[in-house]
């Protein structure tokens, strides 16, 4: 009886090293994502929507094809300036 105690223990701490190890990980991929979209000129926001199906392959399509707000006020702004880069 007391060895199938020990390994249930073993077995439900495993499973928490598992949760935290997981929640880490979902911590540290929606951060980073956050700080591309902002860098980009996207609302941070944006990377809470790579954690929904389908949309996050529709956010990628559209991430990396579609001009970033950040070349369009570069853009404006040498305009404004009146060098041609």
């Amino acid at each position: 009886m007391n060895n199938s105690v020990s390994s249930e223990n073993f077995l439900w701490n495993i499973g928490i090293v598992a949760l935290l190890l997981w929640i880490a990980v979902t911590v540290f991929i929606v951060i980073a994502c956050w700080r591309i979209f902002a860098r980009a000129g996207y609302p941070g926001v944006l990377a809470l929507l790579m954690f929904v199906p389908i949309v996050n392959l529709v956010m990628l399509y559209v991430f990396a094809f579609r001009e970033w707000p950040i070349y369009k006020e570069l853009k404006e702004l040498r305009h404004k300036v009146g060098s041609n880069f």
